[in-house]
Parts: structure tokens; C-alpha cells; sequence
């Protein structure tokens, strides 16, 4: 709760202003995948998304909000064999997607701020190993590359182009886009939820993949 609201699931600490021209993409991009946007998660039968009636701040919530996860935890045991004992230690693995723009370093300060001041009882938490990488924000296409990609998105999925962003675990496209700063960076690809990605039976839509691939190969040579 020090870091995540429970009711809203917001992490106040980690946010940034949205800018206002990410406000209207987020309505633009919600309008064409409508619906899809939740209807491709396998939620149980009664289940809602976070702002399911409102797909543009659903979005909002996925791209220029922070997020927190529990991904792992060690010194629990099973609940077949768990008893009423009191354990020596708790250790739980935590990832926290930041929107672009955040630096991973001050919010890493932040963090370690708010879990280790006045914790209950003088209970010690550390925190081991943490790693960190920031957000990367796509610069504005010019004029030449915003048409190239409109016209092969209209060939093959007879929809205009959307820039969706996503939290991907990705931050070496921030390294390049510091690096080449000057150099318009596409990051495609086909992922998305029953991909599985680096899990196992992962896979990809095939017909989504072909149209992909075809517009893929409009793309290249229109950027030459």
C-alpha cells in the first residue's frame, strides 16, 4: 500500500504529466482497436478490466502510468504443506514498469524511500539486487514516414496507422534512441495475448503475421 493505491491500483509516487497530444492518441488508438482491447484477455466469466468503460484511460493505464507486479516470492512454503509457523524471512520479486520519461534511478530512490522508513515494529527490509531501465518515448515521424506507414497499414488491414505503446521490459530502445537521437526507431512485431511470448507453447496468429509481413515489406522500401 506504500507504493500502490489498493482501490485505484495507482502509484502516485511514479507518475508523470501526461502530455495532452498522448491524451488524444490514446482516444485515436482506443477508437480503432475498440473493443478488442479487453475482449482478447481471457478474463474469468464476471471479471472487469481496470477502466473497462473507458478505453482510452485503459490504454493511458498501460502506457504513461506505472505499474507494479509481484512476479516471484521464496521462503513461502506450499499450501500442502504450509502449518502455523512463523517464517525468518519473506522475500518477494518485484517489477515496476515506468512511463517514459520517469528516470529508473530517482524512482528506485523513491521506492526504497517509502518501504524502509518507519516500517511497523522495526521490521528490516532491504532491497537486493535491484536492477533498473528507463522508458523509451517514440520521437514524431516526419511527414515521408507517417504516409508510408498510413498506406501500407490501409493495403493490408484496410485501417489507418496507430502508434501503440506498450510496457515491454524493452530499455535498450532508449539506449539507441539516445544514441541516434537524429534516427526515427519503428518497433514492430506481432505480440499479443496468446502469443505466450518467452513462455511456454508460445506462438504467433499466422493470418495476423502474413498481413504484418506484407505490410512490412511496403514499409521498407518506402522509407528508402
Amino acid at each position: 500500500d506504500r507504493i500502490e493505491d489498493p482501490e485505484t491500483r495507482r502509484i502516485e509516487l511514479l507518475e508523470r504529466e501526461i502530455p495532452d497530444s498522448y491524451k488524444e492518441e490514446a482516444k485515436h488508438v482506443s477508437s480503432i482497436s475498440g473493443e478488442d482491447t479487453v475482449k482478447g484477455f481471457k478474463f474469468l466469466a464476471g471479471v472487469k478490466a481496470i477502466n473497462e468503460d473507458d478505453l482510452a484511460e485503459l490504454y493511458l493505464n498501460t502506457t504513461w502510468r506505472p505499474a507494479l507486479a509481484i512476479t516471484g516470492a521464496d521462503n513461502l512454503p506450499p499450501t500442502s504443506k504450509a502449518g502455523n509457523v512463523v517464517r525468518d524471512s519473506t522475500t518477494l520479486r518485484v517489477s515496476i514498469r515506468l512511463p517514459p520519461g520517469v528516470e529508473s534511478t530517482e524512482a528506485l530512490e523513491k521506492v526504497k524511500e517509502v518501504i524502509t522508513k518507519d516500517v511497523p515494529n522495526d521490521a528490516k527490509v532491504e532491497l537486493l539486487e535491484p536492477s533498473t531501465g528507463d522508458g523509451w518515448q517514440m520521437k514524431d515521424l516526419s511527414e515521408k514516414t507517417t504516409k508510408v506507414l498510413n498506406d501500407a497499414s490501409d493495403a493490408f488491414f484496410t485501417k489507418p496507422c496507430g502508434k501503440y505503446g506498450i510496457g515491454g521490459s524493452i530499455p535498450f530502445l532508449k539506449v539507441l534512441g539516445d544514441k541516434y537521437p537524429s534516427t526515427e526507431i519503428l518497433a514492430l512485431g506481432v505480440l499479443g495475448p496468446d502469443t505466450n511470448a518467452h513462455a511456454p507453447n508460445e506462438t504467433i496468429d499466422l493470418p495476423f503475421t502474413k498481413k504484418f509481413l506484407g505490410a512490412l515489406s511496403h514499409i521498407l522500401p518506402g522509407l528508402v
